[in-house]
């Protein structure tokens, strides 16, 4: 195979300088003042940056604490959960690591705000300097550049700013990754290609993964992409079997050491996470309904991409056309760089919307039955972007030559007329986004009853809020754009909120309505804010009542409780899990304090955890449990059981978690419906409970820096030829 020969209507004009510097320069400033309200304003948004947010604010603390910033407790959501040891984290320690070269002069809200901004802005110059890279013409890689952030998509989760504004989706980790997929194709494609540059390859690949777990997914399909695309080449320019058999082994071996050096790199985030993936939970309870758009097929899709609403949904189909122009220039001239872009966006149309059709492969796929393959958007829109930067070329290429005095000017006009066009969408978009902030931050400043409830609940003995959900009446207590509950998380009260889903207890949060005493109980319950209008238990005592809600109190017990072992279960898969824990909570058992235990099959060889016969006592006439102490990652207080007994952690279980009984460690185990659970002997105890990072995340850890160190060391000193020029072609 050969590349085919570049269509030419006469000479290529030459690219002034000028043109280039207008198009990438015009997305950059008009988006500099449109999304600057994005760093003046602090109102919380109504979307996941609430979530990122508390996550910076945890690991600060946890850095601050001596705790490990990378595997920490998150007490705030979803009854508890070790986010950074299941979830990317590379954004939020760069805003802590910001914070603190700072001299913490600065506070993590603004400087989240800010680095949101800058990547925002500046995400033109990431898309042109990898276009270039890649070895696509100036012209394309400046078109790239200047329609990257003007997608306004139907389908939600891809590049489309959207994604990331205050009045959007809030994905800060989803735009760090954005970039970082530009620069990880470009430094492999250079690797592949020149054999040069193996640590920046190393290194952008390793911060895709970090960044965000399913871009390094998407990342991986992309780079074995390059790869066969590079092979073909290889082949097709060979003399013979031996030489190509020669240069496909070279090139196998560079990509092999990228991507090696990259998994020795993110193996602290990756090994854990595989290794403990048993304790996510996967099964959908309805809660995130609204996640992705309609599932429409691959015919659905070209539709879609045809009718305009991949690219540039209401409003004219200027992206849409460019694409349609960089497939017609692909197709014609087959060059290397239209390849890439035609493979990125046909492999991705595919894996988002190709499922019906091709089911039988995605079952191949690593990981598969845990993948949102909804979210493969993103590499559509990433090829997309390839494809408009071929489109504009084009353009500028077939210029008819009568008018030849026009030959530069007039196809610069037109494509900065399409630019303006789109971007002035866009400025709307930004625009309405501003006005909803600022009416959100006027409620919030007028609306004294909510800072009258959250004055309450800091002065409040320990306990978990509940202020509704999504789902439910927790819509109606709504500041502006922001709802009640999404404020509890940012003051760092513990909730019971279900934000991603990924806690074994969220299933059961999600059908939580109006918790009843038992439910409140269960979950540590012990303080509810309702409108005024909804009708509550009568177990349910008023601390306060304002103008628009009521601040209620339920006696839960505490985070600790004693209780009786009902039956014992070996640990199974998560709808397994889930179907048990379901019929639990609808039966009589937790009123009872009798409990499911889940044992896996180190349990079951560490002690003798069995069923106990129901005495018929409630957990108050099987002890007292006295002076409870609470920490974000520890739980401590002296129980003293009447008889043999379970003591259980209103936490989300993990096996990194360690219980002590005066001094000693115990086993502990998972019990309904996804707590901790130890068996503790009469008399009067210390107890205590800690979250730890694991000693294998920790030696990860260290080999993933010393990998690290070491890459930076070789690129720094110029080593690469040395280890890696016999790889060279």
């Amino acid at each position: 195979m050969t590349s085919g020969p570049r269509i030419d209507v006469g000479a290529s004009p030459r690219t002034p300088r000028i043109f280039v510097l207008a198009l990438v320069a015009l997305p950059i400033l008009l988006n500099a003042i449109a999304l600057f309200p994005e760093v003046t304003n602090s109102t919380p948004s109504d979307n996941d940056q609430i979530f990122h947010y508390l996550f910076i604010e945890r690991a600060n603390q946890a850095l601050a604490a001596g705790d490990n910033p990378v595997d920490h407790w998150l007490p705030e959501v979803e009854a508890g959960f070790p986010q950074f040891l299941f979830y990317q984290n590379l954004p939020h320690l760069t805003v802590v690591a910001l914070h603190h070269l700072l001299f913490e002069q600065v506070s993590l809200l603004t400087l989240l705000n800010l680095v949101r901004y800058l990547l925002m802005v500046l995400f033109p110059l990431t898309v042109y300097w990898s276009m270039r890279r890649m070895e696509f013409s100036t012209i394309a890689a400046a078109v790239g550049a200047a329609f990257c952030t003007t997608l306004a998509s139907l389908p939600e989760y891809g590049f489309d700013y959207h994604s990331y504004i205050w009045h959007g989706l809030g994905m800060f980790p989803q735009l760090c990754s954005m970039h970082l997929m530009f620069l990880g194709a470009a430094c492999l494609y250079r690797v592949l290609e020149r054999s040069k540059g193996y640590a920046a390859a190393i290194i952008t690949s390793s911060a895709i993964v970090l960044s965000d777990l399913l871009y390094g997914y998407i990342f991986a399909i992309t780079a074995l992409l390059l790869w066969l695309l590079s092979m073909l080449k290889q082949i097709a320019n060979a003399n013979d079997r031996r030489d190509s058999r020669g240069r496909v082994s070279r090139l196998t071996a560079r990509f092999a050491i990228v991507a090696v050096i990259a998994l020795l790199i993110t193996a602290y985030q990756t090994v854990p996470f595989l290794h403990q993936v048993q304790f996510i939970n996967r099964e959908n309870a309805g809660g995130l309904g609204g996640l992705g758009h309609p599932f429409i097929g691959l015919a659905g899709a070209v539709e879609y991409f045809l009718g305009g609403y991949l690219f540039d949904d209401h409003r004219l189909p200027i992206v849409t056309v460019l694409v349609v122009l960089g497939i017609v220039s692909g197709l014609m001239t087959r060059r290397e760089d239209a390849k890439i872009a035609l493979g990125i966006f046909a492999t991705y149309l595919i894996l988002c919307y190709g499922r019906a059709a091709f089911r039988p492969l995605f079952v191949l796929l690593p990981a598969a039955s845990l993948v949102p393959f909804v979210r493969f958007g993103a590499g559509v829109d990433f090829g997309a972007i390839l494809l408009a930067g071929l489109g504009g070329e084009l353009i500028w290429n077939w210029w008819p030559w009568n008018f030849y005095q026009t030959r530069t000017v007039a196809p610069f006009a037109l494509l900065l007329l399409f630019c303006t066009i789109a971007l002035a969408e866009r400025w709307a978009v930004y625009g309405r986004s501003q006005e909803v902030m600022l009416m959100a931050a006027e409620a919030l400043q007028d609306d004294t009853d909510l800072a009258e409830v959250l004055s309450a609940l800091k002065a409040a003995p320990p306990g978990r809020v509940y202020a509704g959900s999504r789902g439910n009446w927790g819509t109606w207590m709504r500041i502006g754009e922001v709802h009640l509950f999404d404020l509890l998380p940012i003051d760092q009260f513990d909730t019971v909120m279900p934000w991603q889903n990924l806690s074994l207890n969220s299933p059961y949060l999600w059908r939580l309505d109006m918790p009843d005493e038992t439910v409140c109980r269960l979950f540590n319950i012990r303080y509810v804010v309702a409108p005024r209008t909804v009708r509550t238990p009568k177990s349910y005592r008023r601390l306060l009542t304002t103008s628009t809600y009521i601040l209620y109190e339920v006696d839960t017990g505490g985070y600790l409780q004693l209780g009786q072992i009902e039956q014992v279960f070996p640990m199974a898969t998560s709808s397994t899990l889930h179907a048990r824990n379901r019929d639990w909570i609808a039966s009589d058992a937790p009123a009872r304090s009798r409990f499911l235990a889940f044992l896996t099959r180190r349990d079951r060889t560490k002690g003798d955890v069995a069923a106990s016969p129901d005495s018929g006592d409630n957990a108050s006439q099987l002890g007292v449990i006295e002076n409870e102490t609470i920490t974000p990652d520890s739980f401590s207080a002296q129980v003293t059981p009447t008889s043999p007994a379970l003591l259980v952690f209103k936490t989300t279980y993990h096996p990194n978690w360690h219980v002590s009984v005066d001094g000693r460690e115990q086993h502990s185990f998972m019990v309904s419906p996804s707590f901790i659970g130890i068996l503790i002997t009469p008399g009067r105890h210390e107890v205590r409970a800690e979250y730890r990072s694991s000693e294998l995340k920790k030696m990860l850890m260290i080999l993933s820096c010393i990998t690290l160190i070491a890459t930076i060391a070789m690129g720094a000193l110029d080593l690469e030829p040395f280890l890696f020029g016999r790889f060279s072609d």
